[in-house]
């Protein structure tokens, strides 16, 4: 839920909160986006896009962007309410415009929408419109779901009878996909649900280096696995993340189904990177069956390697393994594709090829025991203790880049909100 910036002439602004609010929250996976690696994510609040009728002949930029509306335009507007032709309204909608061309909400889908603007309104039954700002849809209800998980909205309305506000408040019934449970005893981030002990004391012994899962638990059966071999794999139009207007890129795989997060080497101040195939990791993913994995997702996340600082998110995106499977037959190799986005952006494409195939069944210990060296050592691939929060080492350099390259300093963007905090505000 969120506030964003008011006024009519203030779309841009608002577009920036949307992307530093998309950027700034941290859940889930570390180092990975808010976006891309929830099953759906609900956005909705007072997001307070305006309808733009500057287009129009006989209104003008300067008419549809003052504060206090023509009396013209508020008729204008009016005149469309009461025939209802809401869709006709819902084509000057800048938040409209704004997710169609990329700039803020990319992804995400809304409900059709067959009420009248809610805002600003008298505080009284029924929409009754005041005529110091222009009637407009600044509440809004939408979502954005992972490929493959099924999402509709069956309804959007408004409280017309709600009168404590200036705003009436809107709803949406949404109809949500979800994936199976996964078993009480499946690890999660370190933490096992195992009958009859404390998580105090599975996490003391799991990293102590000494956990033994048949302390715990008897029954637990034998996994699946599956291999993944990255073949191919390259980069165009990364975001640069440096003054000079390149990047560092480096590439870590994530996700619960891996035994252990993956990363590629890093490629030096390039935004069109090619990995060499002997750069290229190799996945594990593990499940308790192959209808279970369908469920599952590999985040794929871009990074900028920074040899002093934190390393930069380049951008992330999402291969869905049932996709994966899909194409998995007789092992064949199979082409892919990941759109990056970074602060709800798009931040760049990785293209390549992998090759996808069963491997032998694995017992639940061997898979504690990988995420347990994981998390003690951190991985060393590429210096990205960031993402998972192990110690901070060298990245490996190719042959083609000397051990004395050092990194010129982040770009931190012009423009952005927080740089903004000092102009001026005024209500709606």
């Amino acid at each position: 839920n969120s506030h964003l910036a008011a006024h009519q002439d203030k779309v841009k602004r608002r577009n920036e909160d949307y992307c530093e609010i998309a950027g700034g929250i941290y859940l889930g996976l570390p180092g990975c986006g808010l976006l891309n690696q929830f099953h759906h994510c609900i956005w909705m609040g007072d997001l307070n896009y305006r309808l733009d009728l500057s287009a129009e002949p006989d209104v003008g930029p300067e008419e549809a962007n003052k504060k206090t509306p023509a009396k013209f335009l508020m008729d204008k507007i009016q005149a469309l309410v009461d025939a209802k032709a809401y869709a006709k309204l819902l084509e000057y909608d800048q938040l409209i415009k704004a997710r169609n061309r990329g700039e803020a909400y990319q992804g995400f889908q809304e409900g059709a929408i067959t009420h009248p603007p809610t805002f600003k309104v008298e505080r009284k039954q029924g929409i009754v419109y005041k005529d110091q700002r222009a009637p407009a849809y600044c509440d809004r209800v939408m979502w954005r779901s992972l490929p493959y998980m099924p999402g509709t909205c069956e309804a959007v309305w408004c409280g017309e009878h709600v009168s404590s506000s200036d705003h009436k408040p809107v709803g949406a019934l949404l109809s949500l996909g979800m994936r199976p449970p996964r078993p009480d005893w499946w690890p999660r981030d370190g933490r096992h649900s195992l009958t009859g002990m404390s998580r105090k004391s599975v996490h003391e012994e799991y990293h102590s280096g000494l956990f033994s899962l048949k302390h715990y638990w008897h029954d637990v059966p034998e996994l699946k696995s599956w291999h993944i071999q990255i073949v191919e794999l390259a980069g165009a139009d990364l975001h640069p993340a440096d003054y000079n207007g390149k990047s560092d890129p480096y590439v870590a795989f994530l996700g619960d189904a891996l035994m252990q997060h993956e990363t590629t080497t890093v490629e030096y101040q390039t935004l069109n990177p090619t990995w060499a195939p002997t750069s290229l990791p190799a996945i594990t993913l593990v499940a308790t069956s192959e209808d279970s994995l369908k469920y599952e997702y590999i985040v794929v996340s871009c990074m900028d390697y920074d040899r002093i600082d934190a390393d930069d998110a380049i951008g992330n995106g999402i291969l869905a393994v049932k996709e994966l499977l899909a194409g998995s037959s007789g092992g064949q190799v199979q082409a892919f594709s990941v759109d990056l986005a970074h602060a709800g952006l798009n931040r760049g494409t990785l293209t390549g090829k992998l090759k996808m195939t069963e491997g032998p069944p694995l017992h639940m210990e061997e898979l504690i025991k990988s995420r347990q060296k994981k998390h003690s050592v951190g991985p060393k691939q590429a210096g990205c203790a960031t993402l998972f929060g192990g110690k901070k080492e060298a990245a490996p350099h190719s042959a083609a880049n000397s051990a004395s390259h050092s990194k010129v300093k982040k770009a931190t963007g012009p423009g952005t909100p927080a740089a903004a905090a000092a102009e001026e505000e005024d209500s709606d």
